[in-house]
């Protein structure tokens, strides 16, 4: 029988919060979640006799379920980094979180497609009115959801970033990016099928481009529309993963632009980032629906 003292919930409210004494209490409740999630798949066992075999198995366990990958990532990170801290085996550091071989989840542009063409199903959001007016989605909603996956197809931005998008930062012709590791902002030019949508977003009336700041929501409602269409996961960072991928097709190293993951700026296309962006955009092949106009004449469902 393992000890109360050598339990991944131990290492989370001792060792862990000594190491790490600025990490929030959500934070800690949220840890706490994954630690029993694992503690409910897993025999009992020491930290410090977690291995890759008994992750695989966790994960194989969590995939039974159901849970999206991203979740069971999530997991994992948790688990592994705790049982780092209470001294596991160092192969743990450089654990792939899918098996060998396996690849991110990641939708196909004929996904997308047929994700467009359904967006008239999803329920979110729900009209809120204060004094009779709608307070934020004042488009029909399918028309938002089509305008967030042809912004998010075209940018590749980090969640925090889309939806903390404000429109006196949008430039006419571009959208500014910062690289997180090097902290120098980074322009994305706007593609003219793009131009459309974010004109129609104008109409929300919000400082924020998307109106809001429902990124978890979001991330329900797109995967909600990959079960719909038999997709695998859509939500918005499997989106970030397209993007990057239809921009490296049309270019080489667009893709790592489009991420912002470039860990150099003296590469040449990153000297020249906009530029290159501008020759992936004018080879970019889209989902096929991806180049309707918007239109408010149709039958839509607004709500």
């Amino acid at each position: 029988m393992i000890a109360l003292t050598n339990t991944l919930s131990h290492v989370l409210h001792t060792d862990y919060q000594l190491e790490c004494p600025q990490t929030k209490r959500s934070t800690i409740k949220k840890m706490g979640g994954h630690v029993a999630r694992w503690e409910e798949l897993i025999p009992p066992c020491a930290p410090t006799d977690i291995d890759r075999p008994l992750i695989l198995q966790f994960r194989a366990k969590c995939l039974e379920l159901g849970l999206a990958p991203s979740t069971i990532n999530s997991y994992v990170r948790t688990v592994t980094g705790l049982a780092r801290i209470a001294g596991a085996k160092t192969e743990l550091k450089r654990l792939k979180l899918t098996e060998s071989g396996d690849a991110l989840p990641t939708p196909s542009l004929d996904d997308l497609d047929r994700a467009w063409r359904v967006t008239t199903r999803l329920q979110w959001p729900q009209e809120r009115r204060v004094n009779s007016r709608p307070v934020w989605c004042t488009i029909p909603r399918p028309l938002w959801w089509r305008a967030l996956l042809i912004t998010e197809f075209c940018t590749g931005l980090r969640r925090a970033d889309l939806f903390g998008l404000q429109w006196p930062q949008v430039a006419v012709d571009r959208i500014p990016t910062i690289n997180r590791k090097t902290g120098k902002t980074q322009y994305i030019p706007i593609p003219d099928p793009l131009r459309p949508w974010l004109d129609l977003l104008r109409r929300l009336g919000s400082e924020l481009v998307f109106g809001c700041r429902h990124a978890t929501q979001v991330d329900r409602e797109l995967n909600r529309l990959a079960g719909l269409v038999g997709a695998p996961e859509m939500g918005l960072q499997a989106m970030r993963r397209r993007s990057s991928r239809a921009y490296d097709a049309a270019h080489a190293g667009a893709g790592k632009i489009i991420l912002n993951h470039g860990k150099s700026v003296t590469e040449s296309h990153y000297l020249a980032s906009e530029e290159t962006l501008q020759l992936a955009q004018s080879k970019l092949v889209y989902p096929p629906s991806f180049l309707e106009r918007p239109s408010l004449d149709r039958q839509l469902v607004l709500f």
